[in-house]
């Protein structure tokens, strides 16, 4: 008697292990999807961003070029002071 109530038990704790076990990978699945479609959504969010800098007129362009240079001009004199 005592030792079929020890092997029922047995048998229950391996199916809790299973289960915990099985759910704990159903659960990193589903993290990892999730971050998954996290990075897709920033990447797409990226490219929209870029699409709408392209659809600028011309005088966006050039103010952007402008700012560019001149961000490029105080990093360089910048350096020259540290130096």
């Amino acid at each position: 008697m005592m030792k079929k109530k020890k092997k029922k038990e047995k048998k229950k704790m391996k199916k809790m292990k299973k289960k915990k076990k099985a759910e704990g990978e159903r659960l990193e699945e589903e993290e990892e999807e999730e971050e998954e479609e996290e990075e897709e959504e920033e990447e797409e969010e990226e490219e929209e961003e870029k699409k709408k800098r392209r659809h600028r007129d011309e005088r966006g362009w050039v103010a952007m070029e402008v700012d560019e240079r001149e961000k490029v001009a105080l990093e360089e004199s910048t350096i020259v002071h540290i130096v």
